[in-house]
């Protein structure tokens, strides 16, 4: 990372970042160029790296491309706020995010529900939830076993 100023190591304060975002944008391998796709997303943190969750359909290109190569990148922000400046090229951003790679894979049914409980609290909705089975049986819920991430934040709390 060029700015070390900027760079966030502490694990409690990248979780407090990632806590605050809402969207999880995911690269997969395509043939020509790389697919990307936001998610809504959970996440629980265990030992030195989170593992991610998405869902969506368990069938079509996102579900093709993860069991074609399940190696991927993301990318999750706060809130960006503009910093204007009296000269165009001294305009900044305020902002904090957190990119890295890992590895998709299907969440087996037994998981299925601890992983949508996840997303349902990331949204900022609390509550214990019951899912039909039906829903559980088609839904396709992949974990992203994060393997390196970095954070950067042009202002902390």
């Amino acid at each position: 990372m060029r700015r070390k100023d900027r760079e966030i190591k502490e694990p409690s304060e990248i979780l407090t970042i990632m806590k605050r975002c809402a969207v999880l944008d995911v690269a997969f391998f395509d043939e020509e160029y790389p697919y990307i796709v936001p998610f809504n997303f959970g996440l629980v943190w265990e030992g030195e790296l989170p593992i991610l969750y998405i869902h969506g359909a368990a069938q079509g290109k996102k579900f093709e491309m993860m069991e074609k190569n399940p190696h991927v990148s993301f990318c999750m922000r706060t809130e960006e706020k503009v910093l204007p400046a009296d000269v165009p090229c001294a305009y900044s951003c305020a902002y904090q995010s957190v990119c890295g790679n890992g590895i998709a894979s299907m969440v087996p049914m037994e998981q299925k529900k601890m992983a949508l409980d996840a997303i349902m609290s990331q949204a900022g909705a609390g509550g214990d939830y019951t899912y039909p089975q039906q829903m559980l049986e088609r839904i396709g819920v992949w974990q992203i076993q994060v393997v390196n991430l970095t954070a950067k934040a042009t202002f902390k709390d």
